[in-house]
């Protein structure tokens, strides 16, 4: 099962379940006749998004974009299909297209970190930032397929617990992945602050979880400056995240 879930097919199924079902379709009351719509094509979506990086994970030591080989020609055959298969659904438009793009950047720095086997500190926050990609990719597309626009506030508010939750699943796999030689934020952290590590990536989820709480003024990249969610927005959405996480 361990095995199993390492996979593109196993990862999909993973985010689909934990974000998709237990999340995004609450947060965003999603019907549900539509959820037995859009969940094949997600989780379809989810495998080809794993299979990309994966072509990353197999080469932590070869820099795709200087050796140009077979798998780097193979990363753009993928993009190419993944943007002609979603327009052909229905499910893309440009919130989808910035998070294709931000997918693309974050398959590019892990691959450059590993390549090279070291993490600078303008990778650490970005790697952070970025991970939590892929999810954020699904849901932009639950919008297009239903024709809606997405709400930009809750956008925003979920941005910060998405990034919580990453950095959960990393802490929670970090010998899996440290052994497999997979990219793992809080290994990266390590490497770059050693005994400081932990005391840094506090740090890291104290800012996020502030972002959230709305202790201070922030936005997310994609939009401008919004006014604070409602606090019954903020409780709606962290029960959701609990549910996620089965806690």
């Amino acid at each position: 099962m361990t095995r199993l879930a390492s996979t593109p097919l196993g990862k999909a199924v993973g985010i689909t379940r934990d974000y998709v079902l237990r999340m995004y379709y609450i947060v965003d009351e999603v019907p549900r006749r539509q959820r037995l719509r859009l969940t094949p094509v997600l989780l379809g979506v989810g495998y080809l998004v794993h299979r990309v990086d994966s072509l990353a994970e197999r080469h932590t030591s070869v820099d795709l974009d200087a050796e140009r080989n077979s798998d780097y020609e193979a990363f753009h055959t993928y993009k190419k299909a993944f943007e002609k298969a979603l327009r052909a659904l229905g499910a893309w438009n440009e919130d989808v297209a910035f998070l294709a793009d931000e997918a693309e950047r974050f398959i590019r720095l892990e691959n450059a970190t590993t390549s090279r086997g070291t993490v600078t500190r303008q990778d650490a926050p970005a790697l952070v930032e970025l991970r939590p990609t892929d999810v954020r990719l699904l849901r932009a597309m639950t919008f297009a397929l239903r024709g809606r626009p997405m709400d930009p506030a809750t956008r925003d508010l979920l941005w910060p617990v998405e990034v919580l939750a990453d950095i959960a699943n990393d802490l929670g796999h970090y010998e899996h992945d440290v052994a497999l030689g997979t990219l793992n934020v809080y290994a990266a952290f390590v490497e770059l602050y050693g005994d400081k590590a932990a005391a840094e990536l506090r740090r890291e989820v104290d800012r996020y979880e502030s972002m959230f709480s709305g202790v201070r003024a922030w936005t997310a990249p994609t939009v401008g400056r919004l006014p604070a969610a409602p606090q019954g927005e903020r409780t709606r959405i962290m029960s959701s995240a609990m549910r996620r996480s089965g806690t």
